[in-house]
């Protein structure tokens, strides 16, 4: 009866040892992942300059070098309340109130790619 038990015993164990080692399952192949691309983005402003001042709205344009996909522009009024939103324009000019006698204004070029390239700030 002994002899039976322990048979019984070591062959489930061998069972068991065989079985745990052929279900090896492959490991997935690792799909390499190719890194974006790195440019120098050469979009950049310049001569940003007031077109317009009626007393309520200034326009400001300036001009763009390299290769501009588009800009946005900031800042602040001088006497800082409210400040001037930031906001995404395709143009190179923009029309914002005039308040509180002028501001400062921040002006930046954007390539394609996301990447910011240079940037002005224009005081009015």
């Amino acid at each position: 009866m002994k002899k039976s038990i322990l048979a019984t015993l070591l062959a489930g164990l061998i069972l068991v040892g065989i079985y745990s080692f052929t279900i090896v399952r492959p490991t997935p192949k690792k799909v390499a992942v190719k890194p974006k691309q790195a440019f120098a983005c050469t979009a950049g402003v310049t001569g940003a300059h007031v077109i317009s001042n009626d007393g309520w709205n200034v326009t400001i344009g300036w001009s763009g070098t390299g290769t501009v996909h588009h800009y946005d522009y900031g800042g602040y009024y001088k006497c800082s309340v409210p400040s001037i939103n930031t906001t995404v324009t395709y143009g190179n000019q923009v029309t914002i109130p005039y308040q509180c006698g002028g501001g400062t204004l921040v002006i930046r070029a954007y390539c394609g790619d996301g990447s910011l390239g240079g940037y002005q700030t224009f005081v009015f």
